[in-house]
């Protein structure tokens, strides 16, 4: 039970590095302004997708290296 939560705050503590804020403050913004109509959902895609691919890409980068 202790090895788990130890687990849970290793993660949670990992969720608030700054880059992970940015990229999910990011993506909170870009989802806002969708659903004002502000950016269509094309461009959000395409806008998603380069997010999730550098923030994945450089958490494996990260891993790699550990």
């Amino acid at each position: 039970m202790k090895n788990a939560f130890i687990k849970l705050l290793n993660r949670i503590e990992k969720l608030l590095e700054i880059k992970s804020v940015i990229t999910l403050t990011l993506l909170y913004v870009f989802v806002q302004l969708v659903r004002s109509g502000i950016i269509d959902v094309p461009q959000f895609s395409a806008i998603f997708n380069i997010v999730i691919g550098f923030y994945f890409g450089s958490q494996f980068e990260k891993n790699r290296k550990e």
